[in-house]
């Protein structure tokens, strides 16, 4: 039996202004897919480890904006930014949510961007789960096992029309390797995992939690020392281009 098509809410019925405030989130999400933002709010993050929210004394995750884009805030003043960690990340979104996402077609569109199930599905593997104390996506991590893994994700809808549709969605993993005593060990235990990884996800084409992949790219790796965490870390980043039925 064929495999029914995800319902995602068609532009054809829906009000203008309503196209127009979409349009402007999806510009808004390129910006933060920017080389120049990336660099930003990764050294951002650098400086900055750990949330800045009182009383939180998290690793910091995300390069927020106080004043949201989309509410006009400065994409480019430091004044503007503040290092958050997931949970606080998630809580200021969860309010802003309420706010932004009132109609029939934002949620839709919301739950058919979600990819990162997918990939925690292509890596809850023994080849994976075996090497890690945990894999993670979704859910706060819990800050005390090593190593872990966190799996996120941003999403870039392309070409919305009846019948077919392309997503582009960045997803973003990140590895933190067991914590070592004299804090210059674990780099060799990272660089292993993401191998494992890799040879899971690049170039992999096929069906993954209800989601169709076109094909997965390792777009960006880099190897670091995490100061909070006081452990080796690897980024990976990468491009996973969904195909989806609209109408």
């Amino acid at each position: 039996m064929p495999r029914m098509p995800h319902k995602v809410y068609s532009f054809k019925d829906d009000k203008p202004k309503q196209k127009k405030n979409w349009l402007k989130d999806q510009a808004d999400l390129k910006f933060y897919n920017t080389s120049r933002w990336r660099k930003l709010s990764l050294a951002y993050k650098m400086q900055h480890p750990v949330c800045e929210v009182v009383d939180c004394h998290q690793s910091s995750y995300y390069t927020d904006h106080i004043v949201p884009v989309s509410d006009g805030g400065d994409k480019w003043d430091e004044n503007n930014f503040q290092a958050l960690c997931r949970s606080c990340n998630a809580s200021k979104t969860a309010k802003q949510s309420k706010k932004v996402y009132t109609n029939k077609f934002d949620w839709c569109v919301i739950f058919a961007l979600m990819i990162g199930g997918a990939i925690y599905q292509l890596l809850n593997v023994s080849s994976i789960t075996s090497l890690v104390e945990q894999l993670n996506y979704g859910i706060s991590p819990q800050e005390n096992l090593f190593p872990r893994i966190i799996i996120s994700e941003q999403s870039t809808p392309e070409n919305f029309k009846d019948g077919y549709s392309i997503i582009n969605h960045d997803v973003e993993i990140n590895i933190f390797a067991s914590k070592v005593k004299d804090g210059n060990g674990g780099f060799a235990e990272a660089a292993n995992i993401a191998e494992q990884i890799d040879l899971i996800l690049n170039r992999y084409k096929g069906e993954s939690g209800g989601k169709t992949i076109q094909q997965i790219y390792l777009s960006n790796q880099e190897i670091l020392f995490d100061s909070t965490s006081q452990c080796a870390r690897v980024i990976m980043e990468y491009l996973v281009r969904e195909s989806l039925w609209v109408y």
